[in-house]
């Protein structure tokens, strides 16, 4: 992540970013209305061996929110059956279901209906685990991966070694900005 002034805007702001492209569409987001036709992001250099951090306070309430719900939803998977896990307590429910094209997805809808369906505990657990990675990914890892192309297990043995993993994985990189 670098930081970077961006010019040619009405407001000349700071924005992050990994490429000067990022930290224009970062700033341009924002609200801010171009002046010039191109804005443009210049590199702000930082002090020898600085690095940009969230403030230590910020990652210690995020561990701490995300640990609490994880000891709340993890020992309730515990012995849960694949009849339990696909289980839908009223009709229409959102679940995992095998695709056409032979990938197992999960039921979604940009945007949500409102009111938003019952979702079964697969998709619940699978839903968690994907954010979970994607959270990662784009917090702390190159930013690509996109939801089609995620590969959605479709037990509960198989889904909840996926929310462990993922769990693991978040958890680890949210240590390395407490050291």
């Amino acid at each position: 992540m670098n930081l970077y002034r961006v010019d040619g805007i009405r407001h000349q702001t700071v924005a992050f970013g990994a490429t000067p492209e990022e930290a224009v569409a970062q700033a341009l987001a924002s609200g801010e209305v171009g002046d010039w036709e191109s804005p443009e992001a210049v590199p702000v250099p930082l002090p020898e061996r600085y690095t940009l951090r969230p403030a230590r306070q910020t990652v210690e309430l995020l561990r701490a929110a995300m640990e609490e719900g994880w000891t709340t939803l993890r020992p309730r998977l515990a012995g849960l059956t694949d009849d339990e896990f696909f289980w839908e307590p009223t009709p229409g429910c959102w679940t995992l279901h095998l695709a056409e094209d032979g990938r197992w997805v999960e039921d979604y809808a940009d945007p949500a209906p409102d009111p938003p369906p019952f979702t079964t505990l697969a998709w619940r657990v699978i839903h968690v685990a994907a954010c979970k990675l994607m959270y990662y990914e784009y917090a702390f890892g190159p930013g690509h991966l996109t939801w089609d192309e995620l590969v959605l297990p479709h037990s509960v043995a198989d889904g909840t070694a996926w929310l462990e993993e993922h769990h693991a994985r978040l958890r680890v990189a949210l240590d390395g900005w407490m050291a």
